[in-house]
C-alpha cells in the first residue's frame, strides 16, 4: 500500500473538522443588551422596548430560518424539527409584538413583554438549540466516518509495514482509536437532545443548554484530538 495514500482522508478529516462549527452559527445576530424597564415603567417605554427586542428576536429567528432549508449538515428529520421550532418561535413571538403594541395598560403590557423572556428564550434556546444540531450532525456524517476512514487507511499501512509501527505510532493509533470511541459517545443522541430542549426546560434548569452544548464541545476536541493522531501516526510512517 502506497502511504501517499493516506494523505486524502487525513487532508479531508482535517477540513471537516476545522468547519465543524455551522456557517450560520458565524453570522448569527449578536445578543442585544437587554433593555431595562420595570412594572412602574410607562406604557409607552415598555411598548417601545418589547418593540425592539422582538424585532431583533424576529431577525435572528428569520435569518436562520433562511439558512436551514440548504444546510446539508442537518438531517432531514433534524431540519424538518429545527425549522418547526424557529417558525413557531416566529408565530409566537409576532403575536405578542401585536399584543403589546394593542394593550393600553402599562401592567398588562409589563406582564407580555416578560413573556418574551419566560415563554419565547429566542438566544438563550432556540438558536443555540439548533446550531448545536447543526454541528452534531456534521460531526456525524461527515467528521466520524473520514476520521474512521483514514484509521482504516493507516492501520493498513502499518500492516504491510509493520518496521514502521514504532512506539510512538503505536501511541498515536491508541490514543487516536479512544478519541475516535469519544467522539461516537458524546454525539450519540446530541442533535436529538438539543432540539428537545424548550423555554419551561431552560426555566427550570438554566444548565439544560450547558450540558448539551459541554458534549458538544468535547465531541468537538475529540474530534480535533483524532485528526492530530493521524498526523502524527502518518510523519511516523513517513520516516
Amino acid at each position: 500500500m502506497k502511504l501517499t495514500l493516506i494523505a486524502a482522508p487525513l487532508a479531508a478529516a482535517a477540513l471537516v473538522v476545522g468547519a465543524a462549527v455551522p456557517a450560520s452559527a458565524a453570522t448569527a445576530s449578536p445578543r442585544p443588551s437587554k433593555p431595562h424597564v420595570t412594572a412602574s415603567s410607562s406604557l409607552n417605554d415598555i411598548q417601545s422596548t418589547a418593540a425592539t427586542v422582538t424585532a431583533h428576536q424576529l431577525d435572528a429567528l428569520k435569518a436562520l430560518v433562511a439558512k436551514v432549508p440548504s444546510d446539508k449538515t442537518l438531517s432531514d428529520a433534524d431540519r424538518t424539527k429545527a425549522l418547526a421550532i424557529l417558525n413557531d418561535d416566529i408565530a409566537g413571538i409576532t403575536a405578542l409584538q401585536a399584543a403589546i403594541a394593542a394593550d393600553t395598560t402599562a401592567a398588562q403590557a409589563f406582564d407580555d413583554y416578560r413573556t418574551v423572556f419566560t415563554n419565547y428564550r429566542v438566544h438563550a434556546v432556540a438558536l443555540p438549540q439548533v446550531h448545536i444540531a447543526e454541528h452534531a450532525d456534521r460531526l456525524t456524517a461527515a467528521t466520524l466516518p473520514r476520521l474512521q476512514k483514514a484509521q482504516k487507511k493507516l492501520a493498513d499501512a502499518l500492516a504491510a509495514h509493520s518496521d514502521k509501527n514504532t512506539a510512538d505510532v503505536q501511541a498515536a493509533m491508541n490514543d487516536l482509536g479512544a478519541q475516535i470511541s469519544t467522539l461516537q459517545s458524546d454525539i450519540d443522541g446530541l442533535p436529538g437532545a438539543a432540539l428537545a430542549l424548550a423555554p419551561s426546560v431552560f426555566n427550570a434548569d438554566h444548565k439544560a443548554t450547558s450540558d448539551v452544548s459541554a458534549k458538544l464541545t468535547a465531541a468537538t476536541q475529540a474530534a480535533a484530538a483524532a485528526a492530530k493522531d493521524i498526523r502524527s501516526a502518518r510523519a511516523g510512517l513517513k520516516r
